[in-house]
């Protein structure tokens, strides 16, 4: 199970760093989740997936919800967080190609190139 408490901060963490760089509140930022989501997104929602839960009234911010939050605030950490260690892995691998190289094209040629290396290099040696 994944812990909330980490997760609550890095959402308010987004939240606050959304308005020291844009100068809107949590209401915009919910108004902005509501029309790419088509959802009832509100800034009270929102608060609430913020505060430390009390008893018996836990809020949890839905799945869904983890790319647009990410998006409105230009904030990849909370989605980073939920994934699992071996994706967090090929994702560190991939940017660090990606930023070995000018292009996107040049990355996955690179990415195909030691594809085709490796998949020769786990062959059986042919019987004789």
């Amino acid at each position: 199970m994944i812990d909330a408490n980490p997760l609550r901060r890095l959402l308010k963490a987004t939240l606050d760093d959304y308005h020291k760089r844009t100068g809107k509140n949590r209401i915009d930022f919910a108004e902005e989740m509501r029309a790419r989501l088509d959802d009832a997104v509100t800034a009270s929602k929102l608060d609430s997936f913020t505060r430390k839960p009390k008893p018996k009234k836990t809020y949890y911010l839905p799945a869904e919800w983890l790319p647009t939050v990410c998006e409105v605030g230009e904030d990849d950490r909370l989605v980073r967080a939920v994934l699992p260690d071996h994706l967090r892995e090929a994702l560190a691998v991939g940017e660090l190609v990606m930023d070995s190289h000018r292009s996107l094209e040049q990355a996955l040629a690179l990415v195909r190139n030691l594809k085709t290396r490796g998949s020769r290099r786990t062959r059986k040696p042919a019987q004789r």
